[in-house]
């Protein structure tokens, strides 16, 4: 039963046939009526998704996402803790960056272009000290 269920797999797959190559070779197909069916490479055509037909300006930029550097003002003596930790996120509630504050140092991630703000959040571990929030726009 193995056997013929690989040979049956090896037929299927053989008969699938092969893609074709790049050549600008022209192929006529005869149909049940008197029409006849062209098909070739011989000219790129104006809606083709090939990516050889569609290639892009030498000034395009292909980047997903863009460096963020940020310098916020010291508000660190409104904490009782000494642990002070800052969360970057979006409108949705994705966190670009989750990592503990320090005031000296300005906060540096990438994050997606397509984002107009970002918020921050600089918390602490003490439950009796508030949580600043700041609305950061691009």
């Amino acid at each position: 039963m193995k056997i013929f269920s690989i040979l049956l797999s090896a037929l299927f797959i053989a008969g699938c046939g092969g893609g074709g190559d790049s050549s600008n070779e022209t192929v006529s197909t005869q149909t049940s009526g008197s029409a006849s069916v062209s098909t070739g490479t011989s000219a790129p055509q104006q809606n083709s998704k090939k990516l050889g037909d569609n290639s892009a300006p030498s000034n395009a930029e292909f980047t997903q996402f863009s460096a963020f550097l940020a310098t916020l003002s010291d508000q660190t003596g409104e904490f009782e803790s000494q642990n002070i930790y800052l969360k970057l996120y979006t409108d949705g509630g994705n966190t670009l960056y989750l990592g503990r504050y320090k005031p000296a140092l300005p906060i540096q991630t990438h994050i997606p272009n397509h984002l107009t703000r970002v918020y921050v959040d600089i918390f602490s571990n003490d439950p009796s000290d508030t949580t600043i929030t700041r609305e950061l726009s691009l």
